[in-house]
């Protein structure tokens, strides 16, 4: 039975039970190569600390910038942020006041990625973010002033239950390293009757209703990108807010939106066969410092209350997924350099380990606040990192006949290179028609379980 929004259901309970026991932190909870501002206080696994200098966050196994080549002659610099590096603008016939400059070229696509530098550039490795230890943190454990639990008042499934196990799950993927977000829906059908969207350069958001279009609000956190679903041959419109009933305003009056320094962003059509994606910074750039640490931090305060607006027709009435991650090239097989995994940060191994979500398929036309799989792993059905109890492990070892050699590998205990396999192997079936390749994630749930046990999937198939 799948869980839908505003119905109670025995699932619904479940959830909500689950919140209502498990104490969630009050502060970000962040995980290796995050960015991070100066003084805000973060959790990272069980350390609380302040960060006392803006930058990317060090964590285990952190990425190093390093330059690769083209050879024979075109140097590359691979990136995800696209100011790493300026590119030499010379002077201006057309303006003689412009004499040249070193400036910051983002790519066609404005999200960072490739680029190829047959011209001069100027190089800035990103910052590396330094912290100040304050306190030890376990999650689970109820801390006056550093947790706070969810008690519904409502005995459906609402968008603040919804919302809250957005919290949960992201807890599970930055302490346990178990990235379940591609089996979770962020829409929540909340949605906005006093804002609309412009492309009015001059005025972009607008606090009035509109009786053309509807808003709808998604909760969202900076710097990560999210993959957005739908079915609309109409243009819709994208702008991030910081909203609490009202559009929210600083001591000054200002908007604390227009700190995002982003326009409405106009995307013609969209379909679940091509979804887009979508992020936001609160990196607020200063002309002389980099960083405006005030104006940062003051957005940063407020995420709580960040939503991504829609703005779509009245008409509309398709189903919508909006899933944290980019999800919008997912393929079932990947080829994947098995040596280097143990040297991967845990964030880069999660964007490896995916097939395609189950929630951006068409086949149920049904707006669905999680796949079914995610209830196996909140009740804790599945074999994954949390797992404590060897003999489990063994199991699955035992059926798939695992056995590597490995310096580090130790039998019953879980690790990257067990998963490797598992989720190597399955997608590997051929033959089973019937087999579900999505939501696979190299756990062991109900589907990797029952190849495993009838005997579809042996270590020894690995080439």
């Amino acid at each position: 039975m799948k869980q839908r929004y505003f119905t109670n259901t025995l699932i619904s309970k479940y959830i909500k039970y689950l919140l209502s026991q498990t104490p969630l932190p009050n502060y970000p909870v962040i995980n290796t190569d995050d960015f991070i501002l100066e003084g805000c206080y973060y959790i990272y696994k069980n350390i609380i600390f302040k960060c006392t200098k803006s930058g990317y966050f060090r964590g285990l196994k952190h990425n190093q910038m390093v330059e690769d080549h083209l050879y024979v002659n075109e140097w590359v610099l691979t990136t995800d942020n696209d100011y790493e590096a300026k590119h030499w603008v010379p002077r201006d016939i057309s303006n003689p006041d412009f004499t040249g400059a070193w400036e910051y070229l983002p790519d066609e696509k404005g999200i960072g990625g490739l680029t190829v530098t047959d011209d001069v550039i100027q190089y800035y490795k990103k910052p590396v973010a330094e912290a100040q230890f304050i306190n030890y943190y376990n999650f689970g454990d109820d801390t006056l002033n550093i947790t706070h639990k969810f008690v519904s008042n409502t005995s459906y499934y609402d968008q603040q239950t919804h919302k809250y196990l957005g919290e949960y799950l992201r807890c599970l993927r930055d302490i346990y390293n178990l990235d379940l977000m591609s089996l979770y829906n962020c829409f929540n059908y909340n949605f906005a009757d006093n804002v609309t969207l412009s492309l009015d350069k001059n005025n972009q958001v607008l606090q009035q209703k509109s009786d053309k279009f509807k808003v709808i609000l998604i909760p969202i956190k900076y710097n990560k990108t999210y993959t957005i679903a739908l079915d609309s041959s109409f243009p819709i419109l994208l702008k991030s807010i910081l909203y609490d009933k009202v559009l929210l305003k600083n001591t000054s009056g200002d908007l604390f939106t227009d700190l995002l320094q982003e326009d409405v962003r106009q995307v013609a059509s969209c379909s679940f066969q091509n979804p887009i994606t979508y992020s936001i910074s609160n990196i607020i750039p200063d002309i002389s410092k980099g960083i405006s640490v005030e104006k940062s931090k003051e957005l940063q305060d407020f995420e709580s209350r960040l939503y991504l607006a829609i703005q779509v027709p009245n008409s509309f009435n398709s189903k919508l997924v909006v899933l944290e991650g980019d999800f919008s090239n997912a393929v079932n097989h990947k080829t994947i350099n098995a040596e280097y995994l143990q040297k991967l940060s845990e964030p880069n191994i999660s964007r490896i380990f995916t097939s395609k979500p189950s929630l951006l398929e068409t086949t149920d036309p049904e707006q669905c606040p999680f796949s079914d799989k995610l209830i196996s792993y909140l009740l804790r059905y599945t074999i994954d990192t949390r797992e404590y109890i060897d003999d489990n492990v063994s199991r699955i070892e035992d059926a798939i006949q695992y056995s590597p050699n490995l310096k580090h590998f130790v039998k019953g205990v879980w690790d990257t290179d067990l998963r490797y396999n598992l989720y190597k192997l399955y997608l590997r079936i051929k033959d089973r028609p019937y087999l579900d390749n999505t939501d696979i994630l190299g756990f062991v749930d109900k589907d990797i379980e029952d190849a495993a046990m009838r005997g579809w999937i042996k270590y020894a198939r690995l080439s």
